[in-house]
């Protein structure tokens, strides 16, 4: 990671399926970069620490802080920290702190930009290094382009035959890390030489584009875009693939199942995608690349997230931020992260509770042994549609029996018409907040945790229900903030008016 600060993809390429190191087969973490001429800026204000100002050193501290803390579970005293200090037990990967560790590195870089006073002697020596750099890089490069096989065998003599014994290591793999490092380095060494030339006669414009091209250069091999048919219309999905029955009116939900699990991501996508052959047995090829027939079957599958595409309610997890309460219902392992939930098998009780009525198979995808629901109600194209037991409506009364009602929604607003037929409580299948509010028939009311889902309640007759979502903590911060700036403009009169 700390190697990204002088070659953004040292370590991985998504462009070319490359990924290897310490950790080439996991997820691609935070970018850490901030060029070689930051590099120098950096250099520059470490070696002139006591003429620093304030902000100088509290940013310092800052970066220094983040980065210690970035290192995570290598820490021997990182699980008290977590004990102590409580966000860092929600944190996704430690190592995404580094992203606050670039801000700070960034301010400091920016305040100091156009400090920098070079000497001759000092211009002409760095720009000898970068030239060598971009001299020797480019000169590699072709040889491994015209000679090949004579370069791997050279590194081989030199690591005393240590690749050609390798688990990892193999022509294929190590050819195409040579090319790409070395393609990376010449091209950044050749833009910091031209860069490093305007920094010294104070260009400073040019320098700023030129630190952009360096950038793009530098990150570019981190981002794929599939083709635009991949992102078909919304009319287009539902006419396709929606079996008659996923109209359900909102008052039941379906699990899915992709890849290999419930709730699977298109992080097995990714992963495949980014460590392709010859790193891996990837069944993504240069078909897939320029077909995206994978990336389609999880889209025609009602992958998370693509479902709320073709409007099919759905449980979220694996892919969508969870409110702590809720996933510690569901929650599966006790690894400190954002998303508690892992997978949620289709026998799991809760999911009959939470209004869960059918478990979507993509057929397209290998089982892995597992147990399927014994019902089949559908089967849609590639989609099976399994039945849950027992699953119970999303709007029910006290005694589970589903509520005779009319139902009208948005994300933020529920309002219902609901006949009491001698109940008194009706529950609601979605996750308790105390952010939501509620009234019936023109009264507010409150609403109850019912095993982390609301009820409410109701009384003889008609009843007509409005519920809203009113983030009470949105509208403290909003007054925080005009507080301060009505604090920052009276300091801007008083001061103004004392000058004066």
């Amino acid at each position: 990671m700390l190697a990204k600060i002088f070659l953004a993809t040292v370590f991985d390429n998504a462009r070319e399926g490359m990924k290897w190191g310490p950790a080439w087969s996991g997820q691609p973490n935070a970018v850490f970069y901030v060029g070689w001429l930051g590099i120098f800026v950096l250099g520059w204000v470490s070696i002139r620490l006591k003429k620093l100002a304030k902000m100088d050193w509290f940013l310092i501290t800052f970066s220094l802080v983040t980065l210690i803390l970035s290192f995570g579970s290598y820490l021997p005293f990182y699980s008290t920290l977590q004990e102590i200090i409580p966000i860092l037990r929600v944190g996704r990967y430690p190592s995404m702190l580094l992203v606050i560790t670039n801000i700070g590195l960034i301010l400091i870089i920016a305040r100091n930009f156009s400090q920098i006073k070079i000497s001759l002697i000092l211009y002409r020596r760095i720009s000898l290094l970068i030239g060598l750099a971009a001299l020797g890089s480019g000169a590699v490069l072709l040889i491994t382009w015209l000679s090949p096989v004579a370069a791997w065998e050279f590194l081989n003599n030199l690591s005393a035959g240590r690749l050609a014994t390798s688990l990892f290591h193999t022509f294929d793999r190590d050819i195409i890390i040579m090319r790409t490092l070395l393609t990376q380095l010449l091209l950044v060494a050749s833009i910091a030489f031209v860069t490093w030339y305007f920094f010294y006669k104070r260009k400073l414009f040019l320098v700023a584009l030129l630190i952009g091209l360096d950038l793009i250069v530098s990150t570019h091999g981190m981002f794929i875009f599939a083709d635009n048919s991949i992102y078909s219309s919304k009319v287009e999905l539902q006419e396709n693939m929606n079996p008659e029955f996923t109209n359900n009116q909102g008052r039941s939900r379906f699990l899915t199942r992709n890849s290999n699990m419930p709730y699977a991501d298109y992080g097995s996508y990714w992963e495949a995608l980014v460590v392709r052959e010859p790193f891996s047995d990837s069944y993504i090829d240069q078909n897939e690349l320029d077909n995206q027939i994978v990336l389609k079957q999880l889209r025609n599958g009602l992958t998370p997230d693509w479902n709320m595409v073709v409007d099919v309610p759905m449980v979220h997890g694996y892919t969508t931020l969870l409110p702590q309460d809720y996933a510690a219902i569901w929650q599966n392992s006790e690894l400190p992260r954002i998303n508690f939930v892992d997978s949620i098998q289709s026998s799991n009780p809760l999911l009959a509770q939470w209004a869960v009525s059918h478990y979507v198979v993509d057929s397209w995808f290998p089982l892995y042994g597992e147990e399927l629901p014994k019902v089949l109600t559908a089967s849609v194209e590639n989609l099976d549609f399994y039945a849950i037991p027992d699953a119970l409506d999303r709007f029910r009364y006290e005694d589970d029996t589903a509520a005779e009602l009319e139902k009208e929604e948005t994300p933020n607003t529920l309002m219902l018409t609901v006949a009491g037929n001698g109940h008194s409580k009706l529950i609601i299948a979605d996750r308790f907040d105390k952010d939501w509010r509620a009234t019936v028939n023109n009264q507010e009311v409150e609403i109850e945790n019912y095993s982390g889902m609301r009820s409410i309640q109701i009384y003889p007759g008609e009843n007509k229900i409005v519920m809203w979502y009113e983030p009470r903590a949105f509208y403290f911060g909003l007054g925080i903030s005009a507080l301060t700036a009505l604090g920052c403009g009276a300091i801007l009169i008083i001061t103004k008016r004392k000058k004066n």
